[in-house]
């Protein structure tokens, strides 16, 4: 628990690009052994949200360690939401009505105030491409008008691989979620895709972009709260063997940590 009497949980997003290897990858590198090692970023973690997974069946690893969100089918791959069982002791996953999100409700096994209120979260794979903008954003917006229709209100966790450019965020904030980007504005955590350092992929032109983003929201009628409770950090950024051009997938993950806070009604 964190001081007063507040509770710390971690949000871990990240594309694992199906867990095939990197072009660069030594010769033995295998699928398992890039998923053992999203395992090991992940286990620290509370909620987890990964985009790209091969296959609509979780890993041993995460039903060993995670209530598991549903499998939900993406332009590419499936999206899924992972909550943590020492952080949570039950999950009720939420029909994402066609949208590339994969959507619960989860009771916190320690959060301050009502045990009954719970963290609603949603881990997505939005459309590639800039001209998709217009239609990213009508799939955040639907998904928002779902997590506000739940009962009993809760604090709200929005991440993933959204595709979105930098002059879509105004529009995103607009409808109300909060950006962990923009509390910190750290310059390293600005792109989560590189290839101009990272060649996991032979072919293509280099370039940068933050692809990727974390977002929270607390209604105004709930009595739970997350607060970040330090800056948002970049994950899985750096080669993942002795090769120095070896990434774990084409982008790189982010982790924010948050504190839950009661809010007297």
């Amino acid at each position: 628990a964190a001081a007063g009497g507040g509770a710390e949980l971690t949000v871990f997003t990240f594309n694992v690009a199906e867990f095939i290897p990197s072009a660069e990858a030594p010769p033995a590198w295998s699928a398992a052994d890039s998923s053992n090692a999203v395992a090991a970023l992940a286990a620290s973690a509370a909620v987890v949200m990964l985009q790209e997974l091969p296959v609509s069946q979780p890993e041993a690893w995460m039903t060993r360690d995670f209530h598991v969100g549903d499998f939900v089918r993406t332009h590419c791959g499936y999206t899924c939401v992972l909550f943590h069982r020492r952080h949570f002791s039950a999950v009720r996953r939420l029909p994402a009505r066609g949208l590339p999100f994969s959507v619960c409700a989860a009771t916190p096994t320690a959060a301050p105030g009502r045990p009954d209120v719970p963290v609603y979260a949603a881990a997505g794979h939005n459309l590639p491409f800039k001209e998709n903008a217009a239609e990213r954003l009508q799939r955040v917006e639907l998904l928002l008008q779902l997590l506000a229709a739940q009962q009993p209100p809760g604090p709200w966790l929005v991440g993933g691989d959204f595709n979105m450019r930098q002059a879509e965020d105004v529009d995103v904030v607009r409808l109300g979620l909060t950006d962990c980007f923009d509390a910190s504005r750290d310059r390293a955590v600005q792109n989560t895709w590189d290839s101009k350092v990272n060649r996991y992929h032979t072919g293509g032109f280099g370039f940068t972009c933050r692809f990727d983003r974390i977002y929270f929201h607390n209604p105004a009628d709930t009595t739970l709260a997350l607060v970040p409770s330090g800056p948002l950090r970049r994950v899985a950024d750096t080669p993942a063997s002795a090769r120095p051009a070896h990434f774990l997938s084409d982008h790189y993950g982010l982790q924010q940590a948050f504190t839950l806070v009661h809010v007297p009604p």
